[in-house]
């Protein structure tokens, strides 16, 4: 439920840096059990007390993430797919979650590994020492030896924010994704990979029933985890924006146990809002605003960020931001340990204006290599390894006809690359420690929004009308965008897609994100440089890092590779 390690009884490595690097992730009391010819150490969720195994005479069902089924509670539900399972029946369209499960008869010595679909889940391999864990750490520190540094995926992490699988930082690792499940098998003796995919059956044909569509699918969906937040209580992160609005909507009329929360940020707009959304809503509503929570020093917030972060570095989850401390995330749950997180709520909506395609490499250099952070690269051929491969990395996973991106594979990407690459490594931190749940993000509710696309319009009002139709006083509060859902956008967002088609996104970028990544934090090139790792100021030759660091989302991304080089067993 919290975290597994998984490896050939054949590996060379030694069990206590394994257990010394879990512990110091906040993991205690593994269980830990021989299956074919692998050793499982497996931990429990470190707020949920709760076994996350079950047997069944010679059968076992072992459990890493969070899922629900048949819309059970959670014992129930391991009950239910183990049964299932061993009569091979096990009913896809009926599993949602995040979720690493391996099954395991030990009457035949047969292991069957399994992954949500979606691959929302982080799992990380390495084929030549036949290990497979939830913890790119484990690997890593655990192994006493080096790993070899990615300099590209480094690179294209620190400029992008984020970072598309299978690379990681260490050339010998990858990431799992729906490629390279293929490869398990071969590299794994012993072990059959089983995906449990529920079938896209469904057409839309006009815009009213694209909406009653959408909504039913999230309907169905809060119905079927009831059972599960009646046992340990729900929360939602509320920002006052659209997407967790969207779930506080359909969750409000379907969950018994649920409670609101939001991060205090001093003079925050989103704050704001997202107070008068909790109100509105008229839920218990937790913050740290009458008291304050007492932020680390830097140090300790680097050391408490890399455990908990388990060494990733993203964008959207800040190492140096106390709202991104595990234990500010447990005390903010307060004591409801079953969250929802709004990522993916981009597929209902047309955010970028997108009006016409564009060619795939306008779409990378522009929406994906310099949106964050402008070019902040120096050296030519530098930028151009950095773009090939994520040129490389985003048509392996995803076909792009004529390598041209409109509505539809802008959606696609977002849903397939751009979830997995940044936005849902907060939903697999949290899940470390509760049940951590991204609905939009589900397999069936993501997949089934592609036909949703031809009635996106070019504006936020698709997604708009599935609020409007569900609840009009949560519509009604204003937005981070500066109106309410119940009002018309006010002209400049109407004009904003026709500009955005006009004028190349090459000097539309550099206009429009001037203000946007003005620094907010101070950064010192100069200072920093002093106490800079040497092997990271060498990776980064041919990295502007004074523009870098005047960027809001990626700045303190500079500390954070330092702290992680001078950390770890990469070299």
């Amino acid at each position: 439920m919290g975290a597994f390690f998984l490896y050939h009884k054949d590996s060379k490595i030694t069990e206590s840096l394994v257990d010394d690097l879990y512990a110091l992730k906040g993991f205690k009391n593994p269980f830990k059990i021989s299956i074919g010819s692998y050793n499982l150490v497996l931990f429990r969720k470190q707020a949920v007390n709760i076994m996350n195994y079950y047997k069944n005479g010679e059968n076992y069902l072992f459990v890493v993430g969070s899922l629900f089924y048949k819309g059970s509670g959670y014992k129930e539900s391991l009950e239910k797919l183990l049964n299932d399972f061993t009569k091979n029946c096990i009913e896809p369209q009926n599993l949602y979650g995040n979720y690493v499960m391996i099954f395991y008869a030990n009457i035949n010595k047969q292991i069957t590994f399994c992954i949500d679909p979606a691959f929302i889940k982080n799992v990380y391999f390495d084929a030549g020492k036949k290990i497979i864990t939830t913890d790119f750490l484990a690997l890593i520190e655990a192994f006493p030896g080096f790993y070899s540094l990615n300099k590209t995926a480094l690179i294209e992490n620190l400029t992008t924010g984020s970072l598309i699988s299978p690379d990681t930082y260490a050339k010998e690792i990858q990431k799992l994704d729906k490629v390279n499940i293929t490869t398990i098998e071969l590299n794994f003796p012993g072990i059959r990979v089983q995906q449990i995919k529920p079938e896209i059956n469904e057409s839309v044909y006009s815009y009213k029933t694209a909406v009653e569509q959408a909504n039913k699918r999230l309907s169905e969906y809060f119905s079927a985890v009831r059972n599960l937040t009646d046992e340990f209580g729900a929360h939602i992160g509320l920002t006052g924006g659209f997407d967790s609005r969207l779930l506080l909507i359909h969750a409000k009329k379907r969950l018994k146990h649920l409670s609101v929360n939001s991060f205090w940020r001093d003079n925050s707009l989103e704050y704001l809002n997202a107070k008068e959304l909790a109100k509105v809503s008229n839920l218990d509503f937790f913050t740290f605003e009458d008291a304050p929570y007492m932020m680390p020093g830097k140090e300790v917030m680097l050391v408490k960020s890399y455990y908990f972060f388990d060494g990733q570095i993203r964008s959207q989850n800040n190492w140096e931001e106390e709202f991104s401390l595990s234990d500010y995330t447990f005390r903010i749950a307060s004591n409801n340990f079953v969250g929802f997180h709004g990522c993916g709520g981009e597929q209902y909506r047309n955010a970028n204006r997108l009006m016409r395609k564009m060619s795939l490499r306008t779409f990378i250099m522009n929406e994906w290599m310099f949106k964050q952070c402008l070019n902040v690269f120096s050296d030519i051929n530098l930028q151009k390894e950095v773009y090939q491969n994520i040129e490389n990395k985003i048509l392996r996973l995803v076909n792009i006809e004529n390598s041209k991106v409109g509505l539809y594979e802008l959606k696609r990407i977002q849903n397939e690359v751009w979830n997995s690459a940044n936005r849902v490594t907060r939903v697999n931190l949290i899940n470390q420690q509760m049940f951590y749940f991204a609905p939009f993000t589900e397999y069936t509710v993501s997949m089934s929004a592609y036909d949703f696309v031809p009635y996106l319009g070019n504006s936020f009002s698709f997604q708009k009308e599935m609020m409007k139709e569900q609840d009009k006083s949560l519509a009604g509060v204003k937005t981070n965008y500066g109106f309410n859902i119940l009002e018309k956008e006010p002209l400049k967002y109407k004009i904003i897609p026709y500009i955005v088609n006009v004028i190349p996104r090459s000097l539309f970028y550099p206009i429009f994100f001037k203000r946007k990544n003005q620094q907010r934090n101070s950064f010192s090139v100069s200072e920093f440089e002093k106490n800079a790792h040497p092997v990271f100021l060498d990776l980064v030759q041919g990295i502007n890092l004074d523009k870098l660091g005047k960027n809001i989302n990626l700045g303190n991304s500079i500390n954070s590779f330092n702290y992680f080089i001078k950390k770890t067993n990469l070299r």
